[in-house]
């Protein structure tokens, strides 16, 4: 298999929070490489298991306020159902009420304290600091997470 010519995932230096940046070679790479970044600062995704699927839905009127919608609803089925999201198995953008809308779905289980090892806990993705930029076929989403 031919490796990208993008790093997936980085986690960058920010003072008390947490700063990802994901690539991809389209929006929703980016954002499913996002999603499994942010979920492996929660949990080691090594630990988690493809158990499950489970349907995210979110809404924003650009791709920034898109991407920080989806990865927080990620954070909503961690924190408040006690599900992890392990993969994004399958996302559209474009539906029936127009391309300002994400439905995908995600694999995992239910949180295990007895097997999973919370490393961070994340409150939101925050709009400081966030980017979506597309340059030279590589699509790039900046966060901060706020713990």
């Amino acid at each position: 298999m031919r490796r990208p010519a993008y790093h997936p995932v980085t986690i960058l230096e920010h003072s008390g929070d947490l700063k990802i940046r994901a690539q991809g070679r389209d929006f929703l790479e980016a954002l499913a490489n996002a999603s499994e970044g942010m979920m492996n600062q929660i949990v080691p995704l090594g630990e988690v298991e493809e158990r499950e699927e489970r349907p995210v839905k979110a809404q924003g009127d650009d791709d920034p306020a898109l991407a920080a919608a989806f990865l927080n609803e990620l954070l909503f089925l961690t924190y408040a159902r006690h599900w992890l999201p392990r993969r994004v198995r399958t996302m559209t953008r474009c539906t029936k009420t127009g391309c300002r809308v994400i439905e995908a779905v995600v694999a995992g289980e239910p949180c295990d304290p007895a097997r999973h090892r919370f490393k961070y806990e994340i409150k939101a993705v925050t709009y400081h600091d966030l980017k979506v930029q597309r340059q030279g076929g590589v699509t790039t989403i900046q966060f901060v997470c706020d713990l």
